[in-house]
């Protein structure tokens, strides 16, 4: 309960003074026999570009079975819209920003299901983004074309007797939502694969299709990208 726990402010100030905190976490990181400590500090200091837990954090993505909880995008801002656990591991390994990790995010992409929570997406995207590569295309491709087919383009050029088509916009609910989960896996997948050089124009040609998507914000990123 964030009233009785000193680990937020405590944690920002560690992240606001890295000059200060990076060797205190090193010396933790090194002295301390408990398992969970050492992932912690390793994760601190990947946020803050120390490279001194590496080990660790590889060992821990790596002895991970699957991706385990995490979070789909639902209305329930304060609840919900959040990582689980492997999710944070993932994030943090990322920031790395080390060639070495590039093997432990592709494990972790061919783990990964069309049917996984959103926050997975999310996190290996972010992690990928940080270390992109162009041997990250071939796979990302794969499995975009397992998940892509949600993209509803509006239709601006309507014929001289064709009423204007405008698809049903999706909104979220307290569960969340299939079709804008599914659309924001899409889009961050395909937006990736761009990044990374693409395979075969596929996430050009995802991309350019969501340009129109009836979900502004959607259509905004894929413009962007």
């Amino acid at each position: 309960r964030r009233e009785y726990d000193d680990t937020f402010p405590a944690l920002a100030a560690v992240m606001s003074h890295s000059d200060r905190s990076i060797p205190l976490l090193i010396s933790a990181y090194q002295q301390t026999i408990d398992l969970t400590v050492r992932i912690n500090c390793a994760r601190i200091l990947a946020l803050l570009g120390d490279r001194s837990g590496k080990a660790v954090l590889l060992d821990a993505v790596a002895n991970s079975e699957g991706w385990g909880d995490g979070y789909d995008f639902t209305n329930h801002r304060k609840e919900n819209n959040t990582f689980g656990p492997v999710d944070r591991l993932v994030i943090a390994l990322g920031f790395l920003r080390d060639r070495d990790v590039g093997p432990a995010l592709l494990r972790k992409l061919d783990q990964l299901k069309p049917g996984d929570y959103l926050s997975h997406y999310k996190a290996l995207c972010l992690a990928m983004r940080m270390n992109r590569h162009g041997t990250f295309a071939k796979p990302l491709a794969d499995h975009l074309a397992e998940i892509r087919g949600h993209c509803q383009p509006l239709d601006y050029h309507p014929g001289e007797r064709s009423p204007l088509s405008v698809p049903e916009r999706a909104t979220v609910t307290s569960t969340g939502s299939d079709q804008v989960n599914s659309k924001f896996k899409e889009v961050l997948l395909a937006g990736l694969l761009f990044q990374c050089g693409d395979y075969q124009g596929q996430g050009r040609e995802v991309l350019e299709a969501y340009t129109e998507d009836v979900n502004g914000h959607f259509a905004a990123y894929a413009h962007h990208i």
